[in-house]
């Protein structure tokens, strides 16, 4: 799933696939959403994937976003 950073640049959250069993595309950006939104942002780099966008470790309150997002599921 992708996000824009306040930089603008586009940033992959690292071990989130919206094509998991039970998780649509809105449903995901809705939840992934609420959590980028629920506290204070960190965003750890990992690669750049064949698009370009960086594939980043991303985590909200010192929480993995991704595992946040699929738990709410």
């Amino acid at each position: 799933m992708l996000f824009r950073s306040q930089g603008g640049r586009k940033i992959r959250v690292h071990g989130l696939d919206i094509r998991e069993p039970g998780m649509t595309s809105e449903h995901a950006t809705q939840r992934l959403q609420r959590a980028l939104d629920s506290g204070s942002l960190s965003v750890e780099p990992v690669e750049v994937d064949g698009s370009g966008h960086t594939v980043a470790v991303v985590r909200v309150n010192g929480r993995n976003v991704a595992e946040t997002v699929r738990a709410a599921n």
